[in-house]
């Protein structure tokens, strides 16, 4: 039976000692990692969601702007086309970040309090196995809807433009996981990361 830790906090959060952690950084980090890794690979439906959401994604960013042309005329329709997929890669990332760790958080709190790991393992962790969705995802939604909307049909503009959305994706995680921390709550998590989006 596990029992129930109260937690003493000064101002500046949890006041704990660094003594009580009992493994080094580098089994604390991997020993993270196997944890959200499996958490991941255990439970298909959420990474087969966001493979979906993608795809759909992109099919609709080429539906509606199914080839633009390439003159001054449609030069607005073009700069729509890609704010509305950098606007759905920030979306999608800070609101998919904005709830793990409050969901977490029990579970975090009990096995730190208990010196199993530090925040920083575990934080780290979390942004290391986010990274094959970071890349992927991406990529998966330019590859929909690049062509469709009828950007230059280059290789190198292509590749570009998913390194581009690689790095929105990737600050826009770092923003989720950010209000994730600092929220602590499903609730105020959510209702902070609509006007973050902004």
């Amino acid at each position: 039976r596990i029992r129930e830790v109260e937690f003493e906090e000064d101002k500046e959060g949890i006041n704990l000692s660094r003594e009580r952690i009992q493994s080094s950084p580098i089994q604390q980090y991997f020993s993270n990692i196997k944890r959200s890794f499996l958490n991941t690979v255990r439970n298909p439906a959420y990474t087969r969601t966001r493979l979906i959401n993608q795809l759909v994604l992109g099919l609709l960013a080429g539906l509606v702007y199914f080839k633009i042309k390439n003159d001054k005329d449609e030069l607005q329709n073009k700069s729509g086309a890609l704010f509305f997929l950098v606007t759905t890669f920030a979306f999608a990332s800070i609101f998919t970040q904005a709830n793990t760790i409050p969901a977490e958080l029990p579970v975090v709190k009990r096995e730190y309090q208990n010196g199993m790991y530090s925040t920083l393992s575990y934080l780290l962790s979390k942004v290391l196995c986010e990274i094959p969705f970071i890349i992927l995802l991406p990529l998966v939604q330019m590859t929909v809807c690049y062509f469709m909307i009828g950007l230059r049909k280059k290789a190198e503009a292509f590749f570009i433009s998913v390194v581009a959305c690689e790095g929105i994706t990737f600050a826009a995680t770092g923003v989720g996981l950010f209000i994730s921390a600092w929220a602590g709550d499903v609730r105020i998590a959510s209702a902070v990361a609509a006007p973050a989006c902004k």
